[in-house]
C-alpha cells in the first residue's frame, strides 16, 4: 500500500510538471503574439515606389469669357437728340434695319449752323489772300544812297575849290549819310524777314482754313443725308446688337451710338491669369475650352496671344480663338484647360515623396538593417535636386534604384523602422 501511494504521488507531480511546461510555452506564445501585435502597431507602414523615366505635364486652368473677334461701331455728329431706340443688346439685326431715330428739328438746326460756319470759313480763307506786306525799305535805301552820293560829290567839289582840302562840314555830311544808308539797309532787311514770316504764317493759315472747310463740308453732307433719310441710323450689316451707348431723350456727344457684332464674326476666349501659373503657355498652343452650361469641351482651340497686362506685370492676358460654334455669344462664361508636356526625364517620382529641410530637398528610401530582432526595414535619407514639378509628380536628380517612400500611415523620420506594404 505504501508503494502504491508513492507511485500515485509521483504521477501527480509529473502531471503538474507537464501542465506547468505547457503553461510556460502558452505564456511565451501569448507574449510573442502580444509583442508582435505591439510591434505591428508601433512600426510605421509605408508604401514605396521606384523612380521612373517619363515626362511631366504642366496644366493651366483658368476662367474667362467669350468675346467677338470684331465689332462695328456706328457713330453720329454731336448735338442730336435721341428720339427712338429700336434695338436691344443681344438682338439680331439685318443690314439696313433702322436702329436709332434722331430728332429732325435738332438736325435741321445743326445744318443751319454748320452752313453758316462753312461760309465764315470760306470768307476767312479769302481774307488771307488780301494780306499786304511792307516793301517801303527799297525806296528808303535808294533815297539814302542818293543822299550819300550827293554828299560825296559836294565834298569833292569843295576839295577842288579849296586846293584839295576837305571841309569838316563835308566830312560830317558824308558820315551822316553813310549812317542813314546803313540804317535804311537794316530796316529793309528787318522788313523782309517780317514779310517772310508773315507769308509763311499766311500759308499755314490757308492750309488750316482748307482743312476746316473740308471737315465742315463733310459735316454739312452728313447732316443733309440724315435729313434725307428721315434721321434714321440703320445697321450697316447683319449681325447682333452689342452695346448701346445712348438713351432716349439725351443728346449725342459726337461718339459711338451702338456697336454691332457681324454675323460672320469669329469669337475668342479672353482671360487674365497669374503670370507664374500661365508661364508655360505659348501662342499657337492648342487648348480645351468648356463653355458655360456645357460638359463636352471644345478641343483644338488655338492660343492667339499671351502677353503681359499693361496694368499689372504679374498678370498675363490670354486670347484663344474658338472654332465656330452656334451657341457662342458675347460675354458667355467659359473655362480653359492647357496642358504642356516637358522633355522626358530620367527620374520621375510622386511629389508626395519629396521632403525639405534646411539642408535641402531629399527623399526617404527603404533598406535592410540588422537588429537584435533580425533583419528589418528602415528609412534612410537620399539627397536630391528637383529639376521640375507638375501636378502630383516631380522630376529629380540624385536617385538610382532606391525604393522611395511615397506615403505612410504615420509621420516618419530618417532611421525609423518601417514595414513596406503593397498597394
Amino acid at each position: 500500500m505504501t508503494y502504491n501511494y508513492k507511485e500515485d504521488k509521483k504521477e501527480i507531480r509529473q502531471k503538474l510538471y507537464a501542465k506547468a511546461f505547457v503553461g510556460f510555452f502558452a505564456l511565451m506564445l501569448l507574449f510573442t503574439m502580444l509583442s508582435r501585435a505591439a510591434d505591428s502597431i508601433a512600426v510605421v507602414k509605408v508604401y514605396t515606389e521606384k523612380a521612373k523615366r517619363g515626362k511631366l505635364f504642366h496644366e493651366t486652368l483658368c476662367e474667362g469669357r467669350v468675346e467677338p473677334w470684331e465689332k462695328i461701331y456706328i457713330s453720329s455728329e454731336e448735338g442730336f437728340r435721341i428720339q427712338e431706340i429700336n434695338v436691344e443688346p443681344g438682338q439680331a439685326v439685318t443690314a439696313g434695319e433702322p436702329l436709332i431715330i434722331l430728332d429732325n428739328k435738332d438736325i435741321e438746326e445743326q445744318l443751319i449752323i454748320a452752313e453758316a460756319e462753312l461760309k465764315l470759313l470760306e470768307l476767312k480763307k479769302q481774307s488771307l489772300n488780301l494780306n499786304t506786306y511792307d516793301f517801303s525799305g527799297d525806296k528808303a535805301v535808294e533815297k539814302a544812297r542818293a543822299e550819300l552820293k550827293r554828299a560825296l560829290d559836294d565834298m569833292e567839289l569843295n576839295k577842288e575849290i579849296n586846293g584839295g582840302t576837305a571841309l569838316e562840314a563835308d566830312k560830317r555830311a558824308v558820315e551822316d549819310t553813310e549812317l542813314s544808308l546803313q540804317a535804311a539797309i537794316d530796316e529793309k532787311e528787318k522788313a523782309e524777314a517780317d514779310n517772310k514770316m508773315a507769308k509763311e504764317k499766311a500759308e499755314i493759315d490757308k492750309k488750316a482754313a482748307e482743312l476746316e472747310i473740308q471737315l465742315k463740308n463733310k459735316e454739312v453732307s452728313v447732316l443733309k443725308k440724315l435729313i434725307e433719310k428721315a434721321s434714321v441710323i440703320s445697321a450697316e450689316m447683319s449681325g447682333t446688337a452689342d452695346e448701346i451707348f445712348v438713351k432716349v431723350g439725351e443728346k449725342t456727344s459726337g461718339g459711338n451710338l451702338i456697336s454691332i457684332i457681324p454675323e460672320d464674326s469669329e469669337y475668342y476666349f479672353n482671360a487674365d491669369e497669374d503670370a507664374e501659373k500661365a508661364k508655360y503657355m505659348r501662342p499657337g498652343d492648342l487648348v480645351e475650352i468648356t463653355l458655360e452650361g456645357q460638359k463636352i469641351p471644345i478641343k483644338d482651340a488655338e492660343v492667339k496671344w499671351v502677353k503681359f497686362s499693361a496694368a499689372d506685370k504679374n498678370t498675363l492676358q490670354i486670347a484663344v480663338k474658338i472654332p465656330k460654334v452656334a451657341e457662342l455669344y458675347n460675354g458667355m462664361g467659359a473655362s480653359m484647360k492647357h496642358v504642356k508636356s516637358t522633355v522626358e526625364y530620367e527620374k520621375v517620382i510622386p511629389l508626395s515623396a519629396v521632403r525639405s529641410s534646411t539642408e535641402g530637398d531629399y527623399v526617404l528610401a527603404v533598406k535592410k538593417v540588422n537588429t537584435v530582432m533580425g533583419d528589418e526595414d528602415a528609412a534612410y535619407r537620399v539627397n536630391i535636386e528637383i529639376l521640375d514639378k507638375a501636378g502630383a509628380s516631380a522630376a529629380v536628380k540624385g536617385l538610382n534604384d532606391e525604393n522611395v517612400i511615397v506615403s505612410s500611415n504615420k509621420p516618419i523620420e530618417e532611421s525609423d523602422r518601417v514595414r513596406v506594404k503593397q498597394k
